[in-house]
């Protein structure tokens, strides 16, 4: 059980400015324990194929009091295909690459206590990722540096604005490298991890409901328009959150 001191700080309204303060703390007053629910950490669990946790990694997530753990992936949550285990990424010209969430909850469930909880992702932009054929050659154009060009939409054939910045000269096709993606398809791996992989369904109670829509329009504007409309958004959640609760009450 954890505990924290709660202790109050007292001033005069009447002090002046500079006037030197006197602060007294009794640590035994006011002692309260510390719900358990709230201590969490962001992106714990490698999401590659395969990937494990080592000793020390294991180590500090058992012995840090950690409950919860947001394995979503943040912008390369939003266009996560669980089916094919990939993600178009649109940090880095949306290019499509292996993602493993069935790899980071199984870890999750036969390594850490159980009374630990994740927390992924439900895709709300009705897109998903569906090949990595059609990716921008990042190796071939600069040795896959990073410069100001990286969130140029070039996955799907786009041609690179070499002055940089986000516009690309010509904007890639992104139906070569996404598919449709509905409240059924992201809603699915639900039955595939309690049944088919037999997760307990305490491991993953939580869902985003996709991530940071409010600026789609700048990180998925390969898909979202800047007039994207909020109606849209919701009535998406609500029909995701329904079939959710459908499946897994």
């Amino acid at each position: 059980m954890r505990y924290v001191a709660i202790f109050s700080l007292f001033f005069s309204l009447n002090a002046p400015f500079f006037a030197q303060v006197t602060i007294s703390i009794d640590p035994t007053k006011d002692v309260k324990t510390i719900s358990p629910n709230i201590y969490g950490r962001n992106n714990s669990l490698p999401k590659d194929y395969g990937a494990t946790l080592n000793a020390a990694e294991l180590t500090l997530l058992r012995e840090s009091g950690v409950q919860f753990l947001r394995e979503g992936g943040g912008n390369n949550s939003t266009k996560y295909n669980w089916k094919k285990r990939i993600s178009s990424h649109p940090d880095w010209y949306n290019n499509v690459y292996g993602h493993d969430w069935d790899n980071s909850v199984q870890l999750l469930n036969n390594n850490l206590p159980a009374s630990i909880t994740g927390m992924w992702t439900f895709q709300l932009t009705g897109k998903a990722a569906t090949n990595a054929t059609n990716n921008f050659n990042d190796w071939g154009y600069n040795g896959s540096q990073w410069w100001s060009g990286v969130a140029q939409n070039l996955a799907g054939g786009g041609v690179a604005n070499t002055s940089g910045g986000p516009a690309a000269t010509t904007n890639g096709n992104t139906a070569l490298y996404l598919q449709n993606w509905n409240a059924d398809s992201t809603t699915d791996i639900l039955p595939h991890w309690f049944n088919t992989l037999s997760i307990p369904q305490s491991r993953a109670t939580y869902w985003n409901m996709d991530n940071e829509p409010e600026i789609w329009n700048g990180t998925h504007d390969d898909i979202i328009a800047t007039n994207y409309s909020p109606e849209v958004y919701m009535q998406t959640y609500f029909a995701t959150a329904k079939k959710a609760r459908a499946k897994f009450p």
